[in-house]
């Protein structure tokens, strides 16, 4: 080796020295207390009890909703249906949703094979995720058993135990929207030094990313967030006001790259080159994301939809329908409330108490029985703590109080289990409102302000569980336990008002604090019992709800999800008897289409039972004109189709009227019917459409 080449060796070999020590000089030092053996045990329990919350009795809830579930096979058979979300491997029609979740479900599928638990497997994965990423947040700035708290709430919300065993969008669209606050908080931290912004802007990216994909699952709900990021991206990053504009349109190019690159296919795929765009009544992605699945589900104009919302007027009164009255305490006054409520009163007075808490420590303050302490064992810069404490609270904040009021005014359709999108930042507040009264317990006003939170909220879930009608002793044993713990509480800290709380006697410390548990376990009993009755039985359908009750029912208020043999509800689905599943498996595996019928949940249900591609004629509400008649009398002559299974026509099951739309559906039932033969398997009409 030549001395020139030894010198390159050695002036590379230097640089690279000199760039790891200026990466580590600029790099922010880790904000997260040192963990010992008692911390390391409790996030081990806490995982074992997501997983067994999230996995235990899995599969009893079937293939949950059939509509995705069909979808998902549907995708494990072919990679066109794979990309666009098709609702059958013939790519008729998609469901009328982007295709994210689908994907990881399809995937699922091809790996494992069609079963119910290959299709509820990722979201199960996604709550044991989410639990952990809410324990990482809260802990970095809060503390060990800040994150622990955070990772209970969470895995005790009702809607939550429902939504991530069950396989709506909802699961993968609560886990981009925490992990993109988790990468913004990540880039918040880093200092206002070049490797610091450069780094700053990569996790902003990524978090850009991770809300398109969000939109590539639910399209505008993902937006809900954006308020909290834009505040503390604009008002709490560290770095130059220039920098800061240059990091959101970062953050903006990313999320339009994540989203826009499907929806770019959407618009450049011709029609006829594609499935029909389920939801739309023309074809276009455009059209239902901002109409159908945007404007309104705020407006109630939904056009198309078969359960009216506020777009008709009920005796000159817009009123939001079978959803609900719409105003600012909808989801305190309607049976909205048991899903995720038992714990807000706390998670709001966490916005401006956490704000309180959120100044800078004194150096060597002690905060969980830790030191904030950097990777080289040197104490991490407090107001750096301080600054993501606030930066939390906004972010969290924000995606509490902007999705509860577009929850409480919005229109259209919505369901209860919506609700699930709120439990992070529930789970996150109450975690910091905890942590908070902590660290102000040197303050003479701190056991009155807990102990008021801890009556208010004890009230508050008595009030949940008499409303229900479900467990009545134990909404009485709560209400009574949790006012009693706080307002003895506020005794204490009225009568010691002239003392600090540090300064107590020791014999009355203990009693506050052995009182403050019982309020605690008597306020975390309700939702405990509401999340075990949600895991401890099966749902399926389209309309679910957690806590005690007739969880099986989804075919709508009071309904019975999938209806008898040979019965059908579009929301509900079918139950598709073995006489039929042996029909379409012997004569018509050889069809593009083994068979059609109106609405996705019934095809789905055919689907499923004979892992044969049904066409759902009109899409989820059977008021899509997809396909015309015109159409199917095409598809029926070039021999595309094997036979046409009768249903209950529109809104079958549910009562309801459709809401514009096309009457396509309508038209193929009575042309089939005047033209080929009825025959009856099971319970269900059945026509032979290439009959000889």
């Amino acid at each position: 080796m030549s001395f020139d080449t030894l010198r390159q060796s050695a002036h590379v070999s230097q640089g690279a020295r000199s760039l790891r020590r200026e990466l580590r000089a600029s790099s922010a030092p880790s904000l997260a207390p040192a963990r010992g053996p008692i911390d390391w045990i409790a996030v081990a329990l806490l995982m074992l009890a997501a997983t067994f919350v999230f996995f235990w009795n899995l599969t009893a809830s079937g293939y949950a909703n059939e509509f995705y579930s069909a979808a998902a096979q549907a995708g494990s058979k072919n990679w066109e249906a794979f990309l666009w979300g098709s609702l059958d491997a013939g790519n008729a029609i998609t469901v009328d949703k982007p295709p994210a979740s689908i994907w990881l479900m399809a995937l699922s599928v091809r790996l494992l094979g069609l079963s119910s638990f290959a299709i509820l497997l990722p979201q199960a994965l996604m709550g044991v995720t989410c639990t952990y990423l809410l324990y990482a947040t809260v802990r970095r700035v809060w503390g060990n058993a800040g994150g622990i708290v955070a990772g209970i709430v969470f895995i005790t919300a009702p809607v939550a135990a429902l939504m991530f065993r069950f396989n709506n969008p909802d699961a993968l669209l609560i886990l981009l929207m925490l992990s993109a606050a988790a990468c913004v908080l990540r880039g918040l931290e880093l200092p206002a030094d070049r490797h610091g912004n450069r780094m700053r802007t990569r996790w902003y990216a990524v978090a850009g990313l991770l809300i398109g994909l969000g939109f590539l699952t639910k399209q505008f709900q993902v937006l809900l967030v954006l308020p909290g990021f834009g505040l503390a991206m604009l008002l709490l990053s560290p770095t130059t006001w220039p920098r800061r504009l240059l990091d959101a349109v970062v953050a903006l190019g990313a999320m339009v790259v994540g989203a826009g690159w499907w929806v770019a296919l959407t618009v450049l795929v011709p029609s006829g080159s594609r499935p029909y765009f389920g939801g739309s009544q023309t074809d276009s992605f455009i059209e239902l994301t901002f109409s159908y699945n945007g404007l309104g589900r705020l407006t109630g104009n939904e056009t198309g939809s078969v359960i009216p919302g506020a777009s008709e007027a009920l005796n000159g009164a817009c009123q939001g329908g079978m959803w609900g009255e719409t105003g600012l305490f909808r989801l305190w006054t309607s049976d909205f409330g048991d899903q995720i409520t038992w714990l807000a009163p706390i998670a709001f007075a966490a916005i401006i108490l956490g704000l309180i808490a959120a100044t800078p420590a004194k150096r060597g303050q002690v905060y969980f029985g830790r030191f904030y302490l950097d990777k080289r064992g040197g104490e991490a810069g407090l107001d750096t703590v301080a600054h993501i404490r606030r930066a939390q609270v906004v972010i969290f904040g924000a995606w509490l109080v902007v999705t509860w009021l577009v929850f409480s005014f919005m229109a259209g359709i919505f369901h209860a289990y919506y609700t699930a999108a709120l439990s992070p930042a529930i789970a996150v507040l109450v975690a910091i409102c905890g942590a908070s009264l902590l660290e102000l317990r040197n303050r003479s006003w701190m056991p009155n302000i807990t102990g008021l939170l801890i009556a208010i909220t004890s009230a508050w879930d008595m009030a949940l569980i008499l409303r229900s009608g479900s467990f009545v002793w134990l909404g009485v044993c709560i209400g009574v336990i949790g006012v009693v713990a706080g307002l003895a509480l506020c005794i204490i800290g009225f009568w010691m008002q002239d003392c600090l709380p540090t300064t107590w006697p020791l014999t009355l410390k203990h009693g506050a604090r052995g009182v403050a548990t019982i309020g605690i376990v008597a306020l975390l009993a309700g939702p405990i019992v509401w999340t075990t009755c949600t895991i401890s039985t099966g749902h399926t359908g389209s309309i679910v709800t957690a806590g005690p009750g007739d969880s099986m029912s989804g075919g709508g208020p009071g309904g019975n999800g999938a209806t008898p043999d040979g019965g059908s509800s579009l929301l509900g689905g079918t139950s598709a008897n073995d006489s039929l599943v042996e029909l379409l498996t012997q004569n018509a595996s050889g069809y593009r289409w083994a068979a059609a019928t109106t609405g996705s949940q019934n095809a789905a249900s055919y689907q499923l039972a004979s892992e044969l591609p049904v066409m759902a004629i009109g899409g989820f509400n059977g008021s899509d004109p997809a396909p015309t008649l015109d159409e199917f009398k095409v598809y029926v002559a070039q021999g595309l189709i094997r036979y046409y299974i009768a249903s209950g026509g529109m809104g079958g099951g549910m009562g309801g009227t459709q809401m514009g739309g096309s009457s396509a559906a309508s038209e193929i039932a009575e042309w089939v019917a005047q033209n080929y033969t009825a025959q009856t398997i099971g319970n269900t009409t059945v026509y032979d459409l290439q009959e000889q």
